[in-house]
Parts: C-alpha cells; structure tokens; sequence
C-alpha cells in the first residue's frame, strides 16, 4: 500500500482536488490512506485493551485466591473442633459474604427457550453480564476520544477497529485452549472459559466488521473506492480474512457444533490456519510490528498443543484397556478402564476416552464416577447411548458373550478389553471443595450422577481420614428415566453409606423416576408421552412397595435409597428445608440436561432473594456449581 503524507497541517479536506484528473485522484487517496498518526492511536488502544484484559484476570485470579483461602480456614475451623466453620465469622468476611450473595443473585439465574436450543445455547446471566461488558468496553475503545477530523475521520475509525480486532486473536487463542493459563489462575475450566472465547471471537468479527464498513464509506464519499480497489491488494486480502472469520463464528452455533462436533473441530482448525495467513498478508506494510499479536497467538497455540501432547503422551506411556458393560438394554454403557498411568484426579473431573477399535480418529468427552481410592483404583465412566462412537461401544456391550473363568484364575473373569486411549484429566467446571460448606446437595439427571457420584465418593474417603469436617449434611437426588437404572450405582452408594454414617454425616439419597409408575404386579408401566423409550421389565428387588392404593407418589424403600418417587421433583421443595435448615453456606452442584439446571439455577436465585441470604436475616449464603456445557 503507496502512504504519502498529506500536504496540510490541519483536518485532510478535498479542496483543490480536481477528482477528473487521475493523478490528482490518486494522491488524495494516498493521503486519505496516510496511517502515519492513526497508527500510533490504533496501537495505543489495542495496548489499552490488554491493560483492561490484565486487570480482569488479575481480580478473577485475585477472587479465586480469596475462594480458596476461605474454604482452607474453614477446615482448619473444622479440625480446631469451632462451632458452625462454614459459618462467616469475622467482619471482613461477613462483608466478602455479602457482596458475593448479591453477585450470585445476578449471575445465577440463566434463561432457558426450549423453542431456541436447537439453534442457540443461551448462556448463564453471569456470562452474559461478562460478555455485555466486553463488548461495551471494546466499544468505548474503538469510538471515545477518536478526534480526527475531516477526510480522514471513517479512515480513523477504520484503522482503530482493526488494531483492536488484530488485538484480540491471542486473547481467543487463550480462551480456547483446554491447558488455558488463564483458567489455572482463575480456578476456571476450559468449557465455561469457551463461552468467552466464541464471544471474543464475535467481537473480532464485529471490529472487522466496522474496519471494512468504515473503510468502505469513506472511500465513497469521495468516489475513490474502485480506484483503491483497483491499485491496492488491501481489499481482497482483507475480504478474504473477513470471509474466513465470518464463517468461523458461523459454524460455532449450535446445530453445527453440537450435531457434528469431530467435523465442526476438524474445519475450524483449518479454517484458523487460513485466518491467520490471510491476516498476515493483509497486514499493510506501514504497520508491520500489529503482527506482534499474530505472532504471540501462533506462539500460545503452538505452547498449548505441546502441553496438550506432552501431557497426552504421559498419560498413555502403558496404554490402558478397557472393559464394556452394558447397562439396561444397551441405553447405556458402564466402561473400567484398568492399568491407565492417570493414578490422581479430583472429583467430577472428566477425560476424552478414544477406543480405536471403534472410531480411529474419535474421542469422547467423560466425567470420571470413580476416584483414585474406589475401584481398586480404575477409572469408571458411565456412556448413555446416542448415536456413532457411544452407539458402537453399546452395541459391542451388549453383543459380548457371558464372561468365562480365566484357567489361570479361577476366581477372575475373562472380560474382552479394548485398546483405551486418554486425553486429561481436565477438571470440573469451576473447582470448589465441596467438603468446605455446611449443607451439600448433589442433584444429577440422567448420566450426570457420574460427576455428583464422584463427589460423593470423595467425601466419604475423606470423611474416614480427616477426624472432622464442616459438612453435617449431603443429600443425593438422582432424576432419571426408571426403576431399572438404579442398579447402575447401587454398589458405589451401599459403599459409602458407613463411612458418613461413622463421621455423623447425614446422608439422604433420593431417587426420581419419571417415567416410571408402580403397579400391583410389580411392574413397571411406563406413565410418559412419546419415544422415551424408558418401559422396563424387573422391578428392583430392593423395593418395598406400599399399598398401592396409597396417594403417596413415594414407596418404602431399603438402603441405600432413602426415598424413590415416581414423579418429577419440585426443585423449590427439594431445596427449601435443606437451606433453612443450613447453620453455615451451602453448596448445590448440579448435573445434567440443560433444562435441570435452568430450573435450578432459577430456584436458588428466588431462594437466595426471599431469604435475603447474608443481609442481615441470618439466612446463609448459597454457592452453586453447574456442571453442563454451554
């Protein structure tokens, strides 16, 4: 791109400018093309971007710390044998707890529009609020203090919006990474850290929008947008970055990533490497050094897969094999996976499991149900059947033939095992130690009982080790289809039962079937509308039914369930005496369909804002932990 100065010391203008002469024409575009100055302020705002990206990182690593720091006195609370630990005590933390209350009432509550969420995944108010100040403030970046004047003005606001949108690729780089420095210093996992980085990516495409718009506009005024086209090779370079970036934030919606997400991952990292060779070769000539962010985002991508590999290539130094158990008719799969080099993970954490013998080139995401301490130390996923990979593993389940004695053993069981390929651990969707409050409820539908059973796994392992904890009381609530699918954890859930109880911890484990019903026989009849797909044959034998004239909805029930019933749960019922009941903070972590958590996400908000938790009432505070992608 030819930048020569303008003639005049004040504001460009087109006096004199006889626009038929095509010499003349050309040298007032030049000069409307001049960045000597609008470089120099388009510089300063991409670097005032990252002053203001630094300071949100350091207070949300700054939150995280003073998280940690408070859990931590609480055990020491604990151990020091103080009444109610998880109950603030001191000024400056009654204050941390009231101001962290009123940010939860406006952060929890997330919108859920059935009609939408096959094309739009609605985030939580939290995120929305975060996105809404991103936005405004690249806004403020791009348009305050922007004082030129005269033919150069759209120019100006042409060369802002690119630097600030070159500005934020290695911020998008960083927020997509599942080894992400900014989620270590936060405490924040890489799925919640993906909603900002397909947003930051949004405002990219959006301050490119303005640097083409603007562009564009000014050139027209003034006639001299074919010439521009016809002697730069600015504009076609830049078309070709913008195409490519359009389509990027095009395929994040939902129906592409969530329908076809190995192709979605497979083009998007193909189309990034095209973005990013368009970019640089869009780049003008006078403003070299804006590729610096270009350079740092190849270089935090380049460092992030390296990790990802190095930590890859340890965890399958003796590759694992795994064993396939079918679960109710092929609806779901129970997978051990034994003699992986993965010995520690934390509760709830979950890995990408590859068996090659049934996709080469797939991985699946899975929460760990296991801990380092129960199955003698294997990693225990549960798959609930769809379609492709978790199709093919059923399949293969549910067709293995009936175990044999091994004639080396005579008391082990030949089991057919499979090639086991893992990527992780990565942790759960934000790290809080559940042992640290007074009240916990653990509440999963469906095959989210992997990431509460976990947790729950955990706590009694330590509740045999650690003399005391703050936690008095757990209750465990799993909503699913039906009778049937209690059987899946039945083991794990009798194992713990001793271990709260030698510790004085009240544990109730709750069950929901909703599309189950009791009968007479002893069947179970199926009571839902349409392809659930949830009728079921035996009845538990653990089950006491009660008189089935009875207009319970619940039936008397033998350890290790407290309570089953045949219906949905009122999650505001669920929750309220629990909390009232609470003589320190609660924690809710939930699991699950997207509708669930909308509806608790909804009910804490009204709870918290009724009782008025941490202002003055006594009502104490509520944390919630969500675990489900957005």
């Amino acid at each position: 791109m030819d930048m020569s100065s303008g003639s005049s010391d004040g504001p460009l203008t087109d006096s004199g400018v006889d626009f038929s002469n095509y010499t003349q024409r050309l040298d007032f575009l030049a000069d409307i093309l001049d960045d000597t100055q609008l470089q120099v302020q388009g510089n300063a705002a991409a670097r005032r971007f990252w002053y203001g990206i630094v300071a949100v990182i350091g207070v949300a690593t700054l939150c995280n710390v003073v998280h940690t720091s408070i859990q931590r006195s609480r055990l020491q609370a604990s151990l020091k044998n103080e009444k109610q630990p998880a109950r603030p005590s001191s000024l400056p933390i009654r204050w941390i707890a009231t101001t962290t209350a009123t940010l939860r009432e406006i952060a929890y509550l997330q919108p859920y529009l059935p009609v939408l969420e096959p094309w739009i995944r609605i985030p939580d108010l939290g995120a929305i609020w975060m996105v809404a100040a991103y936005l405004l403030f690249i806004l403020l970046l791009e348009f305050v203090d922007n004082d030129v004047t005269g033919a150069q003005y759209y120019q100006a606001l042409s060369v802002q919006a690119a630097w600030l949108a070159v500005a934020q690729i290695p911020l998008i780089v960083l927020l997509a990474g599942k080894n992400s420095l900014v989620g270590v210093l936060s405490g924040t996992s890489y799925q919640r850290l993906n909603v900002l980085h397909r947003w930051v990516a949004r405002g990219s495409l959006l301050l490119s929008t303005f640097h083409f718009g603007f562009q564009s506009y000014g050139w027209q005024q003034y006639g001299v947008e074919k010439l521009e086209w016809a002697t730069d090779s600015c504009p076609p370079t830049g078309i070709a970055a913008y195409a490519i970036l359009l389509w990027m934030n095009l395929t994040t919606f939902a129906p592409m990533r969530y329908y076809a997400y190995n192709w979605f991952v497979f083009q998007h990292i193909i189309t990034y490497f095209g973005f990013i060779i368009a970019v640089m070769m869009h780049l003008p000539s006078t403003a070299l050094y804006s590729r610096v962010y270009v350079y740092i985002a190849i270089a935090l991508y380049l460092l992030e897969r390296l990790v990802r590999t190095a930590r890859y290539a340890l965890a399958n130094l003796r590759p694992a094999r795994a064993t396939l158990h079918s679960l109710d008719d092929a609806r779901a799969t129970k997978i051990h996976i034994r003699g992986s080099s993965i010995k520690r993970w934390a509760p709830g954490d979950h890995v990408l499991l590859a068996l090659p013998r049934f996709g080469l080139a797939q991985s699946h995401p899975a929460t760990i149900l296991s801990t380092p301490d129960s199955h003698q130390g294997d990693l225990v996923l549960i798959l609930r059947t769809f379609s492709g990979f978790t199709r093919r593993i059923a399949t293969a389940a549910a067709a293995a033939p009936a175990a044999q004695p091994d004639n080396h053993d005579p008391e082990a069981v030949c089991e057919k095992q499979y090639l086991a390929l893992i990527e992780g651990p990565y942790p759960a969707a934000s790290q809080t130690d559940f042992a640290c409050y007074d009240t916990l409820f653990l509440v999963a539908g469906g095959t989210g009982v992997t990431f509460t059973l976990s947790v729950l796994l955990s706590l009694a392992a330590r509740a045999q080790t650690t003399p005391t904890l703050p936690l008095r009381n757990v209750q465990f609530v799993w909503i699913v289809k039906d009778r049937a699918s209690l059987s899946w954890i039945r083991q794990e859930l009798l194992d713990v039962l001793p271990a709260f109880e030698n510790a004085g911890i009240t544990l109730e484990i709750k069950a929901f079937l909703t599309c189950d019903s009791p009968d007479s026989a002893g069947k179970s009849t199926c009571t839902c509308a349409g392809d659930c797909g949830c009728c079921i044959a035996e009845k538990d034998s653990n089950v006491m039914q009660k008189d089935p004239n009875s207009a319970s909805s619940s039936i008397e029930v033998v350890p290790p369930w407290s309570e089953i019933n045949y219906q949905r749960p009122e999650i505001d019922s669920l929750l309220w005496d629990g909390l009232c009941a609470a003589q320190g903070e609660s924690a809710i972590a939930v699991a699950g369909p997207r509708r669930l958590s909308a509806a608790v996400r909804r009910t804490v908000v009204q709870i918290s804002d009724e009782r008025a938790v941490h202002k003055g009432t006594g009502a104490q505070g509520i944390y919630l932990h969500v675990e489900n992608c957005n």
